[in-house]
């Protein structure tokens, strides 16, 4: 297994783990989930394989992925990102909420990623 696929992996796993906590209202644990992302986020930027790699991440069948993966690529492929992040708003609950915000904050430039 690459380095690449495991950082991808504990990506994955973290938002997706992040996505059960939230439901749950086990914001202590969601939190310990973002912490995760953000350093395997950090890893994947520093490639462009790793940006290439995030960026597909939006096709991902879990919605707490494409959430992620849809704020996390604002920088790198805009249009498809809010795009992505317009069709999980759609979704009822905690990934339409969280798209709903993060859209907002991008518009207004708040949201630093």
């Amino acid at each position: 297994m690459t380095a690449l696929r495991k950082v991808l992996e504990v990506y994955v796993h973290a938002c997706r783990q992040q996505g059960i906590a939230w439901e749950g209202g086990n914001y202590q644990a969601a939190s310990e989930c973002r912490g995760i992302k953000g350093m395997h986020l950090q890893k994947l930027k520093r490639s462009e394989k790793g940006i290439r790699a995030l960026v597909a991440l939006m096709d991902h069948e879990d919605v707490y992925v494409r959430l992620s993966a849809s704020v996390h690529s604002l920088p790198y492929d805009e249009s498809r990102a809010v795009e992505t992040l317009r069709d999980i708003r759609e979704t009822a609950g905690i990934p339409g909420f969280h798209a709903e915000m993060a859209l907002k904050e991008w518009e207004k430039g708040n949201l630093k990623v």
